[in-house]
């Protein structure tokens, strides 16, 4: 595991509110996903 993905996953457990970061990593994950998904 990369040193970024432990942050973004220790970060809920300091802070129960989610970081801006943390939900734009996530949606650009599923743009992402659903672009593969178009293409495939």
């Amino acid at each position: 595991m990369r040193p970024e993905n432990a942050a973004v996953i220790k970060a809920p457990a300091e802070n129960p509110e989610p970081k801006p970061v943390t939900f734009g990593q996530t949606k650009f994950a599923t743009v992402l996903l659903l672009e593969e998904r178009q293409t495939s």
